[in-house]
């Protein structure tokens, strides 16, 4: 069960392809570097844009751009060239603050409306290295959504007011001015899955997370559990992150080479759980990974826009044999150490971090986990994706570029208590990897995810436990 839950987690988070780029030439831009009030420093050099390029000055975008929506529509007043060479296929690039591929140009009541997709680095940039070092601080960074909403939607394609990054501050998104700012909460659903989130910065390096995520209650985790399959679980925990290094060279539109390092890796999660069944059916135990529809994003200063991206996901597995059954687990993690990632090509490699890295299960009954009570036999999985860390193209989306990231599964199975088995198995799972990943809304990979740490061959990432008699071990 647990090698399962890996493998899937991994393998749906990273789903899709780099796209490749037209062999059109561009101008060549000369060197851009600037630093930000942070210390982050960035470097641009031999950056020439694709052909299909259209870039709109920050200037422009600030004196035309009305509005954006969920969907991706930007609506421009009194649209002046170059804004008027943007047609189906080119990419528009507002500087400095996102990339976008044109799917559609219309125009209302004098406005220009511009639909758009996710871009990725390869389209946009024909070639051209870009290198960024420094703490990212979290004093100014924004909430951005990493799933687009739903076409259909009826508020998808209504207009909000433009904010940060489009035309500077102060902007309407931002979580922290300063360190210890006040707390911004996020909520919605997405599917069956509801979410609850608080993000605060407690210091210019240090983020702190707190919430819940639930599936199968059809709101935002308020309604009691289904009559079928229904799972909870309380996410709290912090990320502390130092300095980091991070280069991008793009050759012929695609990345060639690529690296992250992180200095310090500080993360520590807590998540605890209740899975139960009701009077209803065994049937959607089986839900898809949830993305978490927030990413935490801190604009790198330059001409192309790139953002430090902290993302997250979930999986859970339940098998519930029997109704009116409840199951509660729990996991603490807890890492502090350096991480580093390079890719050349389609090889990827990297070191095992240094520092600690430890992780236990939370025996029910415990620190808040909900007591077994399962009349015929049961399982459940659940993983997290947290932190995944690094550097991506664009605002609207979490196109990463390179990433580290920690996986955390914990499986469990309880016997029968109906035959006697008063007995749980639990399995507990936890790695440290990264790899390259071009992103198009919730889904896209170029390589596959590299495991840092345990060491290959070890067992230093896999424990068991077993509580009463009777269970196998998982």
């Amino acid at each position: 069960m647990r090698s399962r839950a890996i493998g899937v987690l991994a393998s749906v988070a990273l789903v899709g392809g780099v796209a490749v780029l037209s062999d059109a030439v561009s101008q060549a831009r000369p060197a851009f570097a600037v630093a930000s009030a942070s210390k982050l420093k960035s470097h641009e050099s031999g950056i020439q844009l694709t052909s299909s390029t259209v870039t709109i000055s920050k200037s422009q975008v600030k004196k035309e751009l009305a509005g954006v929506s969920a969907s991706g529509i930007f609506k421009f007043k009194h649209p002046t060239s170059p804004l008027t060479k943007l047609k189906p296929g080119k990419i528009m690039l507002l500087q400095g603050s996102d990339a976008e591929m044109v799917t559609k140009v219309s125009h209302s009541h004098g406005d220009l409306l511009v639909s758009t997709k996710t871009a990725s680095l390869g389209q946009l940039i024909k070639k051209g290295t870009i290198t960024f070092s420094g703490a990212p601080g979290f004093q100014n960074i924004f909430l951005a959504p990493t799933i687009a909403s739903p076409t259909s939607s009826k508020t998808a394609n209504d207009f909000e007011r433009p904010g940060y990054p489009y035309v500077g501050g102060p902007p309407g998104r931002v979580i922290a001015t300063a360190a210890g700012a006040p707390s911004v909460s996020a909520q919605g659903t997405a599917g069956l899955f509801g979410y609850s989130l608080t993000f605060t910065p407690s210091s210019s390096t240090k983020l702190d997370i707190a919430g819940v995520i639930c599936f199968g209650w059809g709101a935002v985790c308020s309604n009691g559990p289904s009559n079928g399959l229904s799972l909870e679980a309380n996410i709290s925990g912090y990320i502390d992150v130092g300095n980091e290094k991070v280069g991008l060279t793009v050759n012929g539109g695609a990345v060639t080479n690529s690296s992250i390092n992180l200095s310090n890796l500080d993360a520590h999660l807590k998540i605890t759980w209740v899975a139960a069944r009701g009077t209803g059916p065994d049937s959607g135990g089986d839900p898809p990974v949830f993305h978490l529809p927030i990413g935490i994003d801190y604009t790198i200063p330059g001409e192309i826009p790139i953002y430090v991206k902290l993302q997250t996901a979930l999986l859970i597995k339940m098998g519930i044999s029997a109704q009116n059954s409840v199951l509660g687990g729990g996991i603490m993690l807890n890492s502090d150490g350096s991480a580093t990632l390079n890719q050349s090509g389609h090889s990827v490699s990297g070191n095992d971090p240094s520092g600690t890295i430890g992780g236990d299960w939370i025996a029910p009954g415990t620190d808040g986990v909900h007591q077994n009570s399962t009349p015929g036999a049961s399982g459940a999985t659940v993983a997290i994706q947290f932190p995944k860390f690094g550097a991506g193209l664009g605002f609207r989306s979490a196109n990463a570029i390179g990433y580290i990231d920690m996986i955390t599964s914990l499986g469990q199975v309880t016997g029968s208590e109906v035959a006697g088995e008063f007995c749980s198995s639990y399995a507990l799972d936890f790695s440290v990897g990264g790899g390259l990943e071009a992103q198009f809304g919730p889904f896209g990979v170029s390589s596959p995810r590299k495991t840092l740490w345990p060491p290959a061959g070890s067992n230093k990432g896999t424990t068991t436990y077993k509580v009463g008699l009777g269970c196998p071990t998982i």
